[in-house]
């Protein structure tokens, strides 16, 4: 992992950025770690999760006219939040 300190983050975000697309990055604050930089789909391997991308044109007729069908029935996602990314545990 990488590591840069606070001032690296202000002057220099686009390298942090990049670096952090291959790996984490630690961002020190003085001589401690204050803060961790990652990727989304680093952050959603971590978590557990799988994110489904796809077209309006791939969906059920009368979803797309109808975007609140999507809502779970708490009011939330449609999927619980600590399901984890290959389905439900037994």
């Amino acid at each position: 992992m990488e590591t840069f300190t606070a001032q690296d983050m202000q002057n220099n975000g686009r390298v942090l950025r990049e670096s952090a697309m291959n790996e984490p990055v630690i961002i020190m604050s003085g001589d401690r770690p204050s803060l961790v930089l990652m990727s989304m789909q680093e952050y959603d391997r971590l978590r557990g999760r799988r994110r489904i991308v796809g077209s309006a044109g791939e969906l059920p007729d009368g979803l797309v006219d109808d975007p609140g069908a999507l809502v779970g029935p708490d009011g939330g996602d449609p999927v619980a939040k600590d399901q984890p990314a290959d389905g439900p545990r037994p």
